[in-house]
C-alpha cells in the first residue's frame, strides 16, 4: 500500500521516477476492467464513489516495463493523478493499493480494498496450476520435487509394452488392452513409419530419424500383434528386412537383431521371405565350443555373433526362440543347462547374464529360467526359487530394474518385458508379479507413448516446469521447497542424479542430437531451476559447472554440447552463455573473443542463422532461435544499435496472433532489448489481438494447446507473453461470489449453533471455511442456500465474546467473507458439604464446595461469596479460589439459632451459582469446677492441686478436659 509503490519502482531496476502524482480520491474504472470482479465483488462499488480522504501521498505513475512485466492500471487514472489500484505480475502478483491510511478509506474505499484481497489469491488458482501439481513428484517419490512429462515415444518401448501385455494378459483381458490402446499404438506406428518407395521402415524415435533393421522388426511384430496388417505397407515392411538378411544368414551378425527379425517374420507368417536354410545354419553357429576357445567354463554358451567367445544367457534364450519359430531346436540341451547352472547361478533363485559379475541380473534370471524351461531341463526347485526371486526383486510400480530392487530404484520396460516373456514361457501369468507387470506398463503409459521407465523427474522438465509455474504463481499449490530438496540431490547436473542405486535410460530428448544426460544445456537447467527457486547453488557445484563449461568450449569460439565431445555449434553456445551470465561468471570463458565473433557471425540483417541447429523444439523455430541467439549477444554485451534496430525491425514486420508461440518469441526478444536500454516500444503488440487468440482456445486444459510433446516449453513462453504485456488479469476470467450469513447472538457452552448461509454465486456448490474458538473448519459441498452446524468448545477457553468469520473459498473464485459476533456463556454446577451442621455458640463452621462448569468442565478461579446469617443480621466473607474450596468461618456474635448459610460463586461469563444450607448454632452446655478451697505448698516445691468438671445439668464428671491456671 501507499509508499510501496516506489519500492516496487526501485526493484524494478528503474532509476527513480521522474514523474509522479497524487493518488485519485474517486474510483474511475478502464475500458479493460469495466465489470472485473475485484470493482465489483465481494462487495459492491459505484464507479464515481470516494474512496478515501487521504491527501499529499505522491506515487510514481510513469509506466514500468521490465523484462518480464508491466505495471497495469487496474482503476483509471489520468496523467495528473495515479490509479488507487496496479498490478505487476513478476516476480510475484502484486498489487499496489495507493492508499496508506486506513483510517482515512471510505467505505467505498474499504471495499476495494476487501475486493482486491479477495481477488488476488483466486487469480493463482487456475486450471494451469492443476495440470502443474499433477507433475511434481510428491516427497516420498524417488526424486520428490522434481517434475515428470511424457517423453517422445520409442519404438522399441512400444514393442516392450505390447509384448509384455501379449505375454501376461490372455482372453477378454488381452482384447481389452488391445482395445484400449489401440490408438496410441496406431499412432505412434504412423509416426515412425519411414516410406523409401519399395521399402518401409520404422525410425526407433522421432528424434533420432534412425531406420534399422531392429526398430523395423519390432514395429512389424507390433503391428501385426494389434491387428494392423491392413493398415500398413506389410509386404514392403518385410521387403526391408529381407533385404537386409546377411550371406551367412543373420541379420546385422547380432543374435538380438536376428532374433527381432525372426520373431516378426514368423509371426506375421512371413518367414519365407528369407532363407531359413541359411538363417538356421548362422543360428547354430553361435554355440560356443572348443573350436573356438579353450575356455571349458564358455563351452556350451551362446555368442552373440559365430566369432564371439562372450555369452550372454539373454543370447542364448534369443537363439532358442529364433530355432522354434523356424521351427528347430537346440542339439544339446544339458549342455547348455550346465553352462547356465554352473556358470551364472548366484545361489539364491537368481542368474548371472554372463559369466563373470554383471550388472543385469534380473535380464539373466529370466533368460536362464526360460531357456532350461524351453530345453526342458528346469526343475521345480529352480522355478520356485526363480520365481521367488523375482517376488521378492519387484519394484513397487511392478516393474523390475537392471539390478536387485535394492541396488536399482527404478524399474525398466526392457527387464520387465523379459520377465513377463519368462512368466509366458514359465506358463506363470495369474500370480501377482504379472499383475504387477500389467500395473507397471499402465504407469508409464503416456498420452503419446510408453515411457522406458517409471517417469522420473528429470532436470530439463523440472526447468521448464518451474519456470512455468512461476509464470503460473503457482505457490502454494507447487511445492518450491520440495523442488528446492530435489536440487540439493545433484553434486553435478545432469538429466538424472548420479546415484549408485539409480541407473536410468534415455528417452530421445536426451540422446546425442539432443540434450544428453550431461551437457551444456544440462548445466543451464540447473542453473535456471535454482534461479526460478531464487537460491544461490553450492560454491562446489558452481565450480564443476565453470570448470564443465570450460572445457566444453572449443578453440574456435563455439561451444561443443558436451566436455570434449561434439561439434561445437551455436545452439550450445546459448546456453553456455546464459548459464555463465545468470551465475555472474562470464568473465571465465576461455575463449571470450573468438566466441563473440563467432556469435557474431551467426547474425544478418536482423535474424540468426537457424542452419545446424537440431536441438528440439528449437530446430527450425526462427523466432525461438533469435530470442536464445540475441539474448546471448546482449549478456556478452556485443549487440549494437544497429543490429538492434535491425532485429526490432524484423521482428514488427513478421508480426502475428495466430502462432502466439512464435509470437510470444519474438515479444521475449523485444522485451530483452527494451529491458537492455534500446530504444523500442512494446506497444507495437496489438494486446486485445493476443487476448482474443488466447480467449479462444488456450489453456482449456491448462496448457497452451494440445500439442504434447514440448508443452511445457511453448506452454512457459506464452504465459512470458503474458507477463511482458501484462494481461493476466484480463486474462484469467475470476468470478465472484457474495456472501451473508447470520447466527444466534447467544450460545452455550458445549452446544451446537446454526450459522444460515446465503451465497450469491453461478455454481450450486462451494466451499466455506469458518474460523471460530481458535481454530478454522472446512465445510464442502456448501448450498447457496444452506445451514452450517457448528460445535461450541465445551472448555473454559470458549467462554465469552467471540468473532466467527465466514469464508466462501471456492477454487478460482473471488472470496468473499463475513464476520458473526456471539457471547458463549455457561451455567455452573456444585454442591456444599457442611461437615458441621451443628455447632455450639462460637465454634467453627467446616465444609467444602465444589463447582463445575455444566457438563463437568474445569471452571477455573471462581469468585466465593460466603454469607451465615441473612440480613440485617449476617457476616460476609469472600475468596477467590478453584474447586473444590474447603472452609471454616466462624460462629461467634450469634445467639443460638437456626441460620442459612449461602455461598455464591462467580465465574466470568457464567449464570452465579448459589448453594444453600442451614446451620444450627446452639447454646453452650452449663459446667461448674470442683476443687479445693485452699492448698498448703512449700516455695520451690510442686504443688498439687486436684480438680474436676462437671455439667450441671446432671453433676456429671467431664473427662479429658483442660484447665487453664491463673
Amino acid at each position: 500500500t501507499g509508499q510501496s509503490a516506489w519500492l516496487l519502482h526501485q526493484l524494478s531496476g528503474r532509476s527513480p521516477s521522474a514523474m509522479t502524482a497524487p493518488v485519485a480520491t474517486t474510483l474511475t474504472s478502464t475500458p479493460e476492467y469495466a465489470g472485473a470482479v475485484f470493482l465489483s465483488q465481494p462487495v459492491p462499488i459505484s464507479i464515481g464513489s470516494t474512496l478515501s480522504t487521504e491527501v499529499g501521498l505522491v506515487l510514481p505513475i510513469d509506466t514500468i516495463q521490465t523484462e518480464m512485466s508491466r505495471l497495469v492500471n487496474l482503476t483509471g487514472s489520468t496523467s495528473s493523478v495515479t490509479a488507487p489500484l496496479r498490478y505487476d505480475s513478476w516476480p510475484l502478483d502484486i498489487f499496489l493499493f495507493g492508499y496508506e491510511n486506513p483510517t482515512l478509506l471510505t467505505s467505498s474505499g474499504e471495499g476495494l480494498f476487501e475486493n482486491t484481497v479477495a481477488y488476488c489469491s483466486a487469480i493463482r488458482e487456475t486450471v494451469t496450476v492443476n495440470e502443474l501439481v499433477k507433475h511434481q513428484a510428491a516427497e516420498a517419490a524417488i526424486l520428490g520435487g522434481g517434475f515428470t512429462y511424457p517423453h517422445a515415444p520409442l519404438l522399441v518401448s512400444t514393442y516392450y509394452a505390447v509384448h509384455s501385455a501379449q505375454s501376461i494378459l490372455d482372453g477378454t483381458a488381452w482384447t481389452n488392452w488391445v482395445t484400449d490402446n489401440t490408438p496410441l499404438v496406431r499412432s505412434i506406428l504412423n509416426t515412425l513409419m519411414f516410406d523409401y518407395g519399395s521399402e518401409t521402415g520404422f525410425k526407433t524415435s522421432t528424434a533420432d530419424g534412425i531406420v534399422n533393421t531392429p526398430s523395423t522388426a519390432q514395429g512389424l511384430w507390433t503391428l501385426t500383434t494389434m491387428g494392423f496388417s491392413g493398415e500398413f505397407p506389410v509386404s514392403e515392411i518385410v521387403e526391408y528386412l529381407s533385404s537386409r538378411q546377411e550371406v551367412a544368414g543373420g541379420f546385422d551378425n547380432y543374435i538380438s537383431t536376428t532374433f527381432y527379425v525372426t520373431e516378426a517374420l514368423a509371426v506375421s507368417g512371413q518367414l519365407s521371405a528369407i532363407s531359413t536354410y541359411d538363417l538356421e545354419l548362422w543360428l547354430r553357429s553361435l554355440v560356443i565350443d572348443g573350436s573356438k576357445t579353450s575356455d571349458p567354463d564358455l563351452w556350451g554358451s551362446i555368442g552373440s555373433n559365430p566369432t564371439s567367445i562372450s555369452p550372454c544367457t539373454n543370447y542364448a534364450v534369443e537363439y532358442l526362440r529364433s530355432l522354434a519359430f523356424i521351427g528347430k531346436a537346440h542339439p544339446d540341451p544339458a549342455k547348455l543347462t550346465g553352462h547356465i547352472l554352473t556358470r551364472t547361478a548366484v545361489g539364491d533363485g537368481s542368474f548371472k547374464n554372463t559369466n563373470s559379475a554383471d550388472e543385469e541380473v534380473v535380464t539373466g534370471t529370466a533368460s536362464a529360467l526360460a531357456s532350461m524351461q524351453i530345453l526342458g531341463t528346469l526343475n521345480s526347485q529352480n522355478k520356485t526359487a526363480g520365481l521367488q526371486w523375482f517376488s521378492n526383486n519387484q519394484i513397487v510400480s511392478g516393474g523390475f530394474g537392471m539390478k536387485t530392487a535394492a541396488n536399482d530404484l527404478v524399474a525398466k520396460d526392457r527387464e520387465t518385458s523379459r520377465v513377463a516373456s519368462c512368466l509366458a514361457t514359465l506358463n506363470e501369468t495369474s500370480g501377482l508379479i504379472a499383475s504387477g507387470i500389467s500395473n507397471f506398463f499402465d504407469s508409464v503409459t503416456t498420452e503419446v507413448g510408453f515411457e522406458a521407465m517409471d517417469n522420473l523427474p528429470s532436470l530439463m522438465w523440472t526447468k521448464w516446469l518451474l519456470d512455468t509455474s512461476r509464470l503460473a504463481h503457482a505457490s502454494p499449490s507447487i511445492d518450491l521447497d520440495l523442488a528446492l530438496e530435489y536440487l540439493k540431490g545433484f553434486d553435478t547436473l545432469r538429466v538424472y542424479p548420479f546415484w549408485s542405486n539409480l541407473t536410468t535410460v534415455s528417452a530421445p530428448e536426451y540422446g546425442l542430437t539432443q540434450y544428453r544426460t550431461k551437457s551444456v544445456w544440462t548445466q543451464y537447467f540447473g542453473v535456471s531451476a535454482s534461479t526460478s527457486l531464487g537460491i544461490d547453488l553450492d560454491s562446489s557445484l558452481i565450480s564443476d559447472i565453470i570448470l564443465y563449461l570450460s572445457q566444453s568450449q572449443y578453440i574456435t569460439g563455439h561451444y561443443r554440447p558436451a566436455s570434449f565431445m561434439g561439434t561445437a555449434h551455436m545452439q550450445h553456445s546459448v546456453a553456455a552463455v546464459e548459464t555463465l551470465y545468470l551465475l555472474d561468471e562470464l568473465d571465465t570463458i576461455p575463449y571470450r573473443a573468438a566466441l563473440e565473433t563467432a556469435i557474431l557471425s551467426e547474425y544478418s540483417s536482423g535474424s540468426w542463422d537457424q542452419t545446424g541447429w537440431t536441438l528440439e523444439p528449437f530446430s527450425g523455430f526462427q523466432e525461438a532461435i533469435d530470442f536464445l541467439s540475441t539474448q546471448a549477444a546482449i549478456r556478452l554485451g556485443i549487440l549494437t544499435p544497429t543490429m538492434a534496430a535491425e532485429i526490432i525491425a524484423s521482428i514488427e514486420s513478421r508480426i502475428q496472433y495466430t502462432d502466439l508461440v512464435a509470437l510470444s518469441m519474438d515479444v521475449a526478444t523485444l522485451s530483452l532489448l527494451q529491458a537492455s536500454t534500446f530504444s523500442i516500444d512494446l506497444d507495437s503488440i496489438d494486446s486485445s489481438s493476443v487476448l482474443n487468440a488466447l480467449r479462444s482456445s488456450s489453456f482449456a486444459d491448462g496448457w497452451f494447446n494440445s500439442t504434447v510433446l514440448w508443452q511445457p516449453v511453448y506452454t512457459q513462453s506464452v504465459l512470458k507473453m503474458i507477463s511482458i504485456l501484462g494481461l493476466r488479469c484480463e486474462l484469467i476470467d475470476t468470478p465472484g461470489v457474495s456472501l451473508s450469513s447470520s447466527t444466534v447472538a447467544v450460545a452455550e457452552l458445549g452446544s451446537t449453533i446454526d450459522i444460515a448461509i446465503n451465497i450469491s454465486s453461478s455454481d450450486p456448490s462451494h466451499s466455506v471455511i469458518v474460523n471460530a474458538f481458535g481454530e478454522s473448519i472446512w465445510f464442502t459441498n456448501v448450498a447457496n442456500s444452506d445451514t452450517l452446524s457448528l460445535s461450541i468448545p465445551s472448555s473454559l477457553a470458549a467462554l465469552g465474546p467471540w468473532d466467527i468469520l465466514v469464508m466462501v473459498q471456492d477454487w478460482g473464485s473471488s472470496r468473499a467473507f463475513d464476520r458473526l459476533s456471539i457471547q458463549i456463556d455457561c451455567s455452573l454446577e456444585g454442591s456444599l458439604n457442611l461437615e458441621t451442621p451443628t455447632v455450639k455458640m462460637g465454634e467453627k463452621i467446616n465444609g467444602t464446595t465444589a463447582w463445575t462448569l455444566a457438563g463437568g468442565g474445569d471452571s477455573g478461579v471462581g469468585h466465593i461469596t460466603m454469607r451465615l446469617g441473612d440480613p440485617p443480621t449476617y457476616q460476609q466473607y469472600s475468596y477467590d479460589k478453584t474447586s473444590p474450596f474447603w472452609f471454616s468461618i466462624p460462629s461467634i456474635d450469634f445467639d443460638a439459632g437456626v441460620y442459612n448459610l449461602t455461598i455464591t460463586v462467580d465465574v466470568p461469563n457464567c449464570a452465579p451459582l448459589i448453594l444453600q444450607d442451614q446451620v444450627m448454632i446452639a447454646e453452650p452446655d452449663l459446667t461448674y469446677l470442683v476443687s479445693p478451697n485452699e492448698k498448703d505448698g512449700l516455695v520451690g516445691t510442686p504443688l498439687s492441686i486436684t480438680w474436676a468438671l462437671h455439667y450441671q445439668e446432671n453433676d456429671s464428671l467431664i473427662s479429658n478436659q483442660e484447665i487453664m491456671l491463673q
